[in-house]
């Protein structure tokens, strides 16, 4: 117990005096360096990182909202990995963060996308939920675009959920299109404050590329490939993993 209240007492010492803003864009450097060459340990650093502002007692939301943004990028790698149990783990706390999010900040349109995003997730690993979020995933969305209109990481939420969803309960890969398709074009103007979200630009064409995939285009596919790679040639879910699948 003494040695838990000394190290508690060291780290708020370290953190006293530090700016919320430098703290946050500090944070963002570390998720852009773990996705930048994908490094577990990297992640769960950064998320770390975030954690301990919270200590910084102000923009709490922000600090939860990058939380969950790092769980989220953990549930993905721990699908991939075959690891369900962990990717629940982190999804369960990464929508626990961002209802406080949303709690905290009502008019904060991405973390509506992000919790509706993750809720979609969770469906997909655990069907049986969809009786009690998938109405819930909707509406998030909806209020999400209701509060920012021109926010390009909407529709490609948006446009993800319609490409996964199957056909009898609405999804629609023609609809995904039109969404992903949305995004990409409001992605060329898309340039938010420095401490907010911006991530997606290079994404949009990673997904609208499985999109193709998936209705048997594979030449196109490999064009929003190598379209995203353009625009990040570090992206590297679309160099390692999913352009290569093309080839």
């Amino acid at each position: 117990m003494k040695k838990y209240l000394i190290i508690l007492l060291t780290l708020s010492t370290l953190l006293i005096g530090q700016n919320p803003d430098d703290f946050i864009l500090s944070g963002k450097k570390k998720i852009h360096s773990a996705l930048e060459h994908w490094n577990e340990q990297e992640m769960m650093n950064a998320r770390a990182h975030f954690e301990r502002g919270l200590h910084l007692n102000d923009k709490e939301w922000l600090f939860r909202y990058y939380i969950a943004y790092c769980n989220d990028q953990l549930v993905h790698y721990y699908q991939s990995k075959g690891d369900k149990k962990t990717a629940l783990t982190y999804l369960n706390d990464g929508i626990k963060q961002l209802n406080e999010v949303i709690k905290l900040n009502k008019d904060f349109a991405d973390g509506y996308g992000l919790l509706s995003s993750m809720y979609g997730e969770k469906m997909g690993i655990q069907p049986w939920t969809g009786i009690m979020f998938g109405s819930r995933s909707s509406t998030l969305i909806r209020k999400a675009i209701q509060l920012e209109p021109n926010n390009p990481r909407l529709y490609m939420i948006q446009g993800t959920s319609a490409m996964f969803t199957p056909e009898k309960w609405g999804g629609s890969k023609e609809e995904a299109k039109e969404l992903y398709l949305k995004a990409a074009e409001l992605f060329k103007t898309d340039n938010p404050p420095p401490l907010m979200p911006h991530y997606g630009k290079s994404d949009i064409y990673a997904w609208l590329g499985q999109l193709e995939v998936k209705l048997g285009h594979p030449d196109e596919a490999k064009m929003y490939y190598e379209k995203a790679l353009e625009i990040d040639p570090n992206n590297n879910w679309v160099k390692k993993q999913l352009l290569p699948r093309i080839k």
